[in-house]
């Protein structure tokens, strides 16, 4: 190989000397040119040739967005708040409370919040306090 990348040789030379034929040389003299400068870039800051951990990573985000969208749209619609605050699934395997309202955009708070009925009061209560 590192005769056909110095060039001292034909590539038919070569393939007979071998015997290998001369295009198959060819593509290992291209392919090792095109990837030598890889070999003397830090380690650290290499980059994955193929990108495969970041499509994985992508298409875990398109999983997670389309499982969040399909429960929105299934979810909400021309609903009040009151209908908004009841669509909250509290036990959802893939989206959490949070997520939940703030895609419906309900208030977090607002959802634990239970009001207390009207107390009646006595004329003897409002003379005391």
């Amino acid at each position: 190989m590192i005769e056909a990348i110095r060039g001292q040789k034909t590539l038919s030379q070569l393939g007979s000397q071998f015997k290998v034929h001369p295009i198959q040389i060819a593509k290992w003299r291209k392919a090792a040119l095109e990837q030598m400068p890889e070999l003397f870039v830090d380690g650290r800051t290499r980059k994955s040739r193929d990108g495969e951990a970041d499509s994985n990573a992508l298409y875990e985000e398109i999983g997670r967005l389309k499982v969040e969208l399909d429960w929105l749209k299934k979810k909400s619609g021309d609903a009040r708040l009151e209908e908004l605050r009841a669509l909250v699934e509290r036990g959802h395997p893939d989206l959490s409370v949070r997520r939940q309202c703030g895609l419906l955009g309900v208030n977090r708070a607002g959802l634990y919040y239970e009001p207390v009925g009207e107390v009646k009061r006595t004329a003897a209560d409002a003379i005391a306090g």
